[in-house]
């Protein structure tokens, strides 16, 4: 998107090893810290949504996609647009 210069096979196996871990807490509560949402999951939502983007699937992790969806749940949550790339998927 910004022009970087990366190996994508790299960066996607990067992610999904990211999501592999996240998965795996998510699995174990709703919210990345505590008992409710916080600054760390609105931070982290929108690199995470938007990974399909750059060919990252989140099929396999059903519990990254429900926190996800709780997110979007939540009152007043405006999505971020789609890049283009996105736009063309």
């Amino acid at each position: 998107m910004f022009g970087a210069k990366f190996n994508p096979e790299e960066v996607i196996a990067r992610a999904h090893a990211l999501f592999v871990i996240l998965d795996a807490e998510l699995a174990q509560r709703d919210w990345l810290v505590g008992e409710q949402v916080t600054i760390a999951d609105i931070a982290l939502y929108s690199y995470t949504a938007h990974a399909p983007e750059g060919n990252v699937a989140l099929d396999a992790y059903p519990h990254i996609r429900a926190w996800l969806a709780r997110i979007e749940a939540l009152p007043g949550f405006v999505a971020m647009p789609a890049t283009a790339a996105g736009l063309r998927a």
